[in-house]
């Protein structure tokens, strides 16, 4: 059974431990056995959300492998800790949860405050620490961290009318483009409330964060994962500065994951076709029925090519057009591929302008 913070479409409920720490008890979801061979896999999350942002990944990245990911304390199920804690603090709890757990060396993915914190870890104690994984770079400059000054305010009291509430709603809607994905606005809704007036604690031991002196020291293997979200700025330009250490591997799009090779617009087509097909065999028994079955339930929300479901025939319920702004490059209007190009937008025809093929 899901617990109440489990994202929006998991399906496989993980094992659940309360860990004791020096700072209070941390709350630990757990799936996949430390005896299959690979080091552990610890996931950091983000603020001012909890572990349960993996859930739909537990299953699949637990097949050869425990994974542990953990509520940072403050957040998710995990204890409120005693004061507001330095990012040292926060990794010296996951190291005590390592300790209670029987984990010698792990391996790490951080997202944003998980990154750093993920940096902390390699830096501070590398003989527990093999691999880092970055999903974004929060390294500031002085500047940026004089503009995220707000984000020590904290929440709104609370107000009679409830239009505190609206705050939190509106919040959700930063950095985020249509089509909304809403069920999932109001499960970061819930996790944002849980956290209460202290959910910016961490905010604070991020920006006081020696992020770009401690990155650039650290020797185990990292990979950067580089989404083009609201880190993106602070994550191209740890790239472009030589701020990451030798030998780091940087992932953006498709580029260095089919390194030379033209992106033609098929396959971004092909990608979705894939993610909606991995995450019905994970939804299913394992049968060939089951994962059939698991497909026709699909209803993807926001991805790849934007909104779309499957009718009793296995069509998509509406055929998105993706439109791509490319630079082509002197006066040549041919496009070979959609490498570095922007998703302008994705549009979906009515089924009245579009006939069936007879």
């Amino acid at each position: 059974m899901a617990d109440p913070l489990s994202a929006p479409g998991a399906t496989v409920s993980a094992r659940r431990e309360l860990v004791e720490t020096r700072f209070g008890q941390v709350h630990v979801r757990l799936a996949g056995s430390a005896t299959l061979g690979l080091p552990a896999l610890v996931l950091l999350h983000l603020t001012p959300l909890s572990g349960a942002m993996y859930d739909p990944l537990l299953p699949l990245l637990s097949t050869d492998r425990l994974v542990i990911a953990p509520d940072r304390l403050g957040f998710g199920f995990s204890d409120l800790p005693p004061r507001q804690l330095s990012m040292a603090e926060y990794a010296l709890s996951t190291i005590d949860v390592l300790d209670r757990l029987g984990l010698e060396r792990v391996d790490v993915l951080g997202t944003h405050t998980g990154s750093v914190e993920a940096t902390e870890l390699a830096w501070a104690h590398p003989e527990r620490v093999r691999k880092i994984g970055l999903v974004a770079v929060p390294a500031y400059t002085d500047e940026e961290l004089k503009e995220r000054q707000y984000r020590f305010a904290g929440p709104p009291r609370p107000t009679e009318d409830g239009s505190h509430l609206a705050w939190h709603w509106q919040r959700r809607f930063l950095y985020r483009t249509p089509p909304y994905d809403l069920d999932l606005f109001q499960w970061r809704l819930v996790q944002d409330l849980l956290a209460g007036p202290t959910a910016w604690w961490p905010y604070r031991a991020v920006f006081g964060y020696p992020m770009a002196e401690r990155l650039a020291q650290v020797r185990q293997p990292v990979l950067v994962l580089a989404p083009h979200d609201d880190l993106w700025p602070q994550t191209e330009r740890a790239r472009r500065t030589g701020l990451l250490p030798a030998g780091a591997r940087f992932v953006e799009r498709f580029r260095r994951t089919q390194p030379g090779a033209e992106i033609s617009p098929e396959a971004v087509y092909a990608a979705q076709a894939a993610e909606v097909l991995l995450d019905a065999i994970a939804r299913s028994d394992g049968t060939r029925r089951s994962v059939v079955e698991e497909l026709f339930r699909t209803r993807v929300e926001g991805g790849l090519l934007g909104s779309f479901g499957f009718d009793a025939n296995g069509d998509v319920t509406s055929g998105p057009i993706t439109i791509v702004r490319v630079r082509t490059g002197g006066r040549s209007n041919r496009v070979g591929s959609v490498e570095g190009g922007v998703i302008e937008r994705v549009v979906r025809p009515s089924p009245r302008l579009v006939a069936a093929d007879r």
